[in-house]
């Protein structure tokens, strides 16, 4: 076969006014589905200003409370997606009864630039709902049609001053109301009025051009309209309450010392509450779904549900988003989230926590948006970052906890971050770990590693190595440089009879001649290929080396003649010591016999503290 080219399909060579068009003539569903023709197509359809969702919901409409929430759903993911103005927004169905679901769309449409706003048209097998108050924040109306709602403005609505059109079918409201909203719409034009209730209208429109009123009313008298109009508000007193004078700060503070879900609740408090949690910068989504866990799934799903409303609903920066729950598995959900976040300079993300007992999942690729990120944290994922992906440049901790990740990405992770501090790696898969960071100064290693090497650390202060497996032979040379800033040392499943695992901790403390800490946890007797006799540490430690700085030690698992040795070791060495703490495992034969020898130690060595503690 001869050489061939690749040519981009037609379809992605067509103008974006072009493909513009044509999201707009396809049913909303459809457009969305338009992101898989090709990468010129992907999120086109968020930036659509013509928004049309009309009978939504695929499959049997009998069940209509699954048809709503099928509905719902889908529009709060679209608003949350949604990059840009709108200029239209219609919904036509006849199966809409949530007020709240249309109160938080209309929240994020009146920050869009919206003229035109369609709620309804074949609900006329509907009772009435609220209408929702955000609809009144939408001051660039021009065009309004209204269908089976309770309209009742609050008490400060002045009228819609760009509004030229205007439709009520079958709406509750107040003839105060509709008088008053006619004559304070100062350019409407036209309006369309259908009711069953017994009215006695007065209309007074300087620039009404149309008027068409059917219904049940019992009287029109067009009081003042030259060329023809009509408008509603009510009136009434209320007084806050005394939870409505704290400060904005205290609010504030006290909204991030309560659970989110009460947060949001909080808006029934008083006027000035309302919506106050949708500013709050630190989001902690924790076990958010109430009722029984049970059922996995349908808890997946409210946790979903909730997040994503409430990301739609807010507004402002997102300086921390963190979610700990043990039931959450949704992909596509924590991708759109951070599609989100990442646009509202997010600096501290957490996902996982308790998720030790599901699988690992795929990392969302809108992680890697998130440039401005200084904390990470990450459980149960498995990362893979994009090709032209070149780190975070301003992350300054990062926490991966059962993640899948390979040897080249974690190391091009860790060198992608300048300015890393400190690092938490909890590993279950062996990998040889190579550690290059400039910057890092906290360490921390835990799990199934077959080599830990400390390439490049010059600020290196505190170092927890904590293994699982045997060690490796040769792993002496895997700490090449001297580290003189490092304070504190803590080594974790240490078999002080195998060669190799004492080897690695001699050369470890050797190249770190200012430890002041020094904390070891023995390890289980695992099968080793090398021992180490009882004067180990006398025999390989140069006869001159002192702990100079070395002023408190915690050793645990202190069970055999190895550790004691051990011990006499680090006191005989270590002139400024002031305190040894000692603790053996759980189950141990010849408890009292060790306790005996660990405190006769005291004797030998009267300046130091020595407790021997219970595990």
């Amino acid at each position: 076969m001869g050489k061939c080219s690749r040519k981009d399909n037609n379809i992605s060579d067509l103008p974006p006014n072009i493909i513009e068009k044509i999201l707009t003539k396809i049913r909303i569903r459809d457009a969305v589905k338009t992101s898989i023709l090709s990468t010129k197509w992907r999120y086109q359809w968020t930036a659509m200003t013509l928004l049309v969702f009309d009978e939504i919901p695929d499959g049997s409409l009998d069940d209509q409370k699954a048809a709503e929430i099928r509905l719902a759903n889908f529009v709060t993911q679209f608003l949350l997606l949604h990059d840009g103005p709108f200029h239209k927004f219609k919904v036509t169905t006849s199966y809409l009864r949530m007020s709240t679901d249309i109160d938080q769309w209309l929240r994020v449409i009146s920050r869009k630039d919206i003229e035109e706003l369609i709620l309804g048209e074949n609900w006329n097998c509907i009772n009435s709902i609220p209408t929702p108050s955000h609809l009144f924040s939408c001051q660039g109306l021009t065009r309004l049609k209204l269908c089976k709602f309770v309209v009742k403005p609050p008490l400060k609505f002045q009228g819609f001053p760009c509004l030229k059109y205007l439709n009520l079918v079958h709406c509750t409201a107040a003839l105060e109301f509709i008088e008053n909203l006619l004559s304070s719409c100062p350019l409407l034009e036209k309006f369309k009025l259908i009711t069953a209730d017994k009215l006695a209208l007065t209309v007074r429109a300087p620039n009404l051009k149309h008027l068409f009123a059917a219904g049940y009313l019992r009287d029109l008298y067009l009081e003042h309209t030259p060329v023809l109009g009509f408008y509603k508000m009510g009136k009434c007193l209320r007084k806050d309450n005394n939870i409505s004078d704290l400060p904005q700060n205290i609010i504030e503070k006290i909204l991030t010392k309560i659970p989110i879900r009460d947060a949001v609740k909080t808006s029934i408090l008083s006027p000035k509450w309302r919506y106050q949690w949708t500013a709050m910068t630190l989001l902690v989504f924790d076990e958010i779904p109430d009722g029984s866990l049970d059922d996995q799934k349908a808890a997946e799903i409210r946790l979903a549900n909730f997040v994503t409303q409430f990301l739609l609903l807010h507004d402002g920066p997102i300086h921390k988003f963190k979610v700990t729950t043990s039931k959450l598995r949704m992909f596509t959900d924590i991708d759109q989230w951070l599609r989100a976040i990442s646009r509202k300079d997010i600096e501290e993300l957490s996902l996982g926590g308790n998720w030790i007992c599901i699988n690992s999942i795929p990392t969302p690729s809108h992680l890697f948006s998130c440039q401005g990120l200084t904390r990470l944290k990450l459980c149960k994922f498995v990362v893979k970052p994009p090709l032209k992906f070149q780190g975070f440049p301003c992350l300054k901790y990062l926490n991966l906890i059962h993640c899948t990740v390979s040897r080249e990405v974690i190391e091009n992770l860790i060198s992608g971050c300048p300015l890393l501090e400190e690092f938490k790696f909890q590993n279950m898969d062996e990998l040889v770990l190579s550690v290059r960071a400039p910057n890092m100064k906290h360490l921390i290693v835990d799990g199934n590693f077959r080599d830990v090497y400390l390439e490049y650390i010059p600020l290196l202060v505190s170092l927890s190595i904590i293994f699982f497996k045997t060690w490796e032979d040769g792993i002496l040379v895997k700490v090449p440089l001297t580290y003189d800033s490092v304070k504190f040392i803590e080594l974790g499943g240490i078999n002080f009879e195998d060669m190799n695992a004492v080897l690695y901790a001699l050369n470890l403390i050797l190249k770190s001649p200012n430890i002041e800490e020094l904390q070891i946890s023995e390890a289980s007797k695992n099968v080793h290929r090398k021992a180490a006799g009882l004067d180990f540490w006398e025999k390989q430690c140069p006869s001159d080396f002192t702990f100079k700085h070395l002023k408190v030690v915690k050793m645990t698992e202190v069970s055999r003649e190895h550790e004691i040795e051990f011990l006499k070791f680090v006191l005989g060495r270590s002139p400024v010591l002031q305190m040894m703490n000692v603790s053996p495992p759980d189950s141990c034969r010849g408890r009292m016999s060790m306790v005996n020898k660990v405190l006769s130690l005291g004797k030998a060595f009267p300046n130091v503290e020595i407790k021997f503690l219970d595990p």
